[in-house]
């Protein structure tokens, strides 16, 4: 009698056991398209985690190819590093839409690094366009005296897969 209970009980439990069919793909993860806006925060809570974003490719590096950045629709950009499947970005991509997957980074300059960039624009002529990068220094400082900090962060993704996304 024992042994017919225990016989039993076990029956019950494995036939409890839910059934996976192989062709499920619903256990995979799925990940939402994350705005670049949302990337580039002073939050640095993404930071080492899997994101997706779409921008239109706005600059390849000419050297290598092992960058571009992408640019959304609000003129917010994040530079994409080739990175896992990514062997590197051709020219021909300039001026087409991207989706990017990979893990969010963040490198941070402080105000000493800062001050180098300033000084060695202000050792460039006068025939040199400098604008962009005093630009870029200046929203640097602004944005470390609104947030009270001594570091700007510099985020960025280590793109491991990427398409192109068609035009609609």
């Amino acid at each position: 009698m024992i042994l017919s209970l225990l016989s039993l009980l076990l029956v019950v439990a494995c036939n409890n056991e839910p059934k996976q069919n192989a062709s499920d793909n619903s256990q995979k993860p799925s990940f939402a398209i994350t705005k670049i806006s949302e990337l580039i925060s002073a939050d640095t809570t993404n930071v080492g985690n899997i994101v997706i974003t779409e921008g239109v490719v706005t600059h390849v590096c000419s050297h290598s190819g092992k960058r571009c950045f992408i640019e959304d629709s609000l003129g917010l950009s994040i530079r994409v590093e080739a990175k896992g499947e990514i062997n590197g970005f051709n020219k021909e991509l300039m001026g087409m839409k991207i989706r990017v997957k990979g893990p969010l980074r963040v490198n941070f300059i402080d105000k000493q690094r800062i001050g180098k960039m300033e000084e060695k624009v202000n050792e460039k002529e006068e025939h040199d366009d400098c604008s962009t990068e005093r630009k870029s220094i200046e929203r640097m400082k602004e944005w470390m005296n609104l947030n009270n900090s001594d570091r700007y962060p510099v985020f960025y993704i280590d793109g491991e897969e990427y398409e192109v996304v068609p035009t609609e």
